[in-house]
């Protein structure tokens, strides 16, 4: 049923959301669990697809959506205690190989500390769904979900590139994991608005002039400028 859930996201909520932003991931969870046995998956390394409002944007908040997939090896340690019920006794202990396969829907709340036009410096609380297919000495499979402080970076590389990283806390009913994700977005709709230097220009000189200011303050790289430049003298 998760996953049918997780399908029908995909490819609705682009339309539910007008998000603005498109991207693949790389995911390493660290991650170790305390239940009914000790388990230690240290790091499981995974793939993830994400939408994003407002990356190009000067908003104060921003929401993102992943949907990522990863799994999980090591090693567990069950303990057993006497047969005859005495707690008391120190329990006898094994270690099995175990294993774990991920399906988590992940949702972002973002607040830019800082933001610039190709800058966003950002923290929030991060909400994560998970359908988990756990093996130690058995298969178990169910539902977990987790919550937690998340911290984030944006780096705007031009009109449509974006690179972002974040680190998460998530805390769950079976212990605490460390997740770090790279990510690079393709955006579309609008981009970060700049003020402009100017008034508005309303000959070829005057335009020529505010692409400069804006190249000398460097809200335009020389390429933009030249590019630029070369529009408004064809125009002309």
């Amino acid at each position: 049923m998760i996953k049918k859930v997780l399908v029908l996201l995909l490819f609705l909520f682009p339309s539910l959301s007008f998000s603005d932003g498109l991207g693949l991931y790389m995911l390493n969870d660290f991650d170790s669990d305390n239940g009914a046995y000790e388990v230690n998956y240290g790091y499981s390394p995974g793939v993830g697809l994400s939408y994003a409002l407002t990356l190009g944007e000067n908003k104060l908040f921003s929401y993102r959506l992943g949907l990522e997939y990863y799994k999980s090896r090591g090693q567990a340690t069950i303990y057993q205690y006497a047969s005859d019920g005495n707690f008391s006794k120190e329990p006898t202990s094994t270690t099995v190989n175990a294993k774990r396969r991920t399906i988590a829907a992940v949702n972002t709340f973002e607040f830019g500390l800082y933001r610039s036009k190709n800058l966003r410096f950002w923290v929030g609380p991060q909400f994560t769904i998970m359908d988990v297919k756990e093996k130690v000495e058995y298969q178990i499979n169910g539902f977990d979900m987790a919550i937690g402080p998340v911290v984030g970076l944006n780096y705007n590389m031009n009109e449509n590139i974006s690179l972002s990283l974040d680190t998460s806390v998530n805390i769950m009913d079976s212990g605490e994991n460390l997740s770090v994700r790279a990510y690079v977005f393709w955006r579309f709709g609008e981009t970060f608005e700049v003020k402009p230097a100017r008034g508005v220009a309303n000959d070829m000189g005057e335009q020529l002039l505010y692409i400069k200011d804006l190249r000398d303050q460097g809200i335009l790289t020389d390429r933009e400028y030249e590019s630029k430049r070369k529009e408004i003298i064809e125009r002309y």
